[in-house]
């Protein structure tokens, strides 16, 4: 049967409003790290779009292509640009920005876990769990991220560090 118009003008729609998201945010972050983190995550939407508009045209669904180490390898190269007393002076405001983004990410994974839920047709459960997969990976950068400016020493301190054990040099 394949994925219903309806499911993929909602991924569509859920995906462009994370993208403006991220994009609106961007040139008011005011560190290059956070800059990056949004830029890689609106990019990355984008190419969610493209993907569910393939879908919608008729052509399989392909294979999760996307990688968690995708933002976090342009994360790291960014952050390891910077010397330690650069990265001192980071502001740690912002983070409003990373709190809703998260906020977001859990909502879109909420509705697809639902949609996914709710239907009986296997390629349509599989689209949905590709894209929770993904937004799944995006909270866990943005958290790591947040929780890097928010609360440094906890960050250093506990296990959440150990996603992206670089940012503990």
């Amino acid at each position: 049967m394949g994925v219903k118009e309806e499911s993929l003008e909602l991924a569509i729609k859920m995906e462009k409003e994370s993208y403006h998201y991220y994009n609106n945010h961007i040139e008011g972050a005011e560190n290059p790290l956070s800059r990056k983190v949004l830029e890689s995550l609106a990019a990355q939407e984008l190419d969610h779009v493209d993907k569910v508009k393939k879908i919608a045209a008729n052509k399989p669904i392909e294979e999760n292509d996307y990688q968690p180490e995708d933002i976090e390898n342009k994360v790291q190269q960014l952050f390891e640009s910077f010397s330690d007393s650069e990265r001192d002076n980071w502001k740690e405001s912002n983070t409003n920005i990373y709190r809703h983004a998260m906020e977001l990410e859990q909502d879109t994974y909420e509705i697809y876990e639902r949609l996914a839920k709710q239907t009986d047709d296997d390629i349509e459960r599989k689209f949905f769990e590709a894209l929770m997969q993904e937004e799944e990976w995006h909270y866990e950068s943005l958290q790591n991220v947040f929780n890097y400016f928010e609360n440094p020493g906890d960050f250093y301190a506990t296990e959440e560090s150990s996603t992206w054990p670089w940012m503990n040099t």
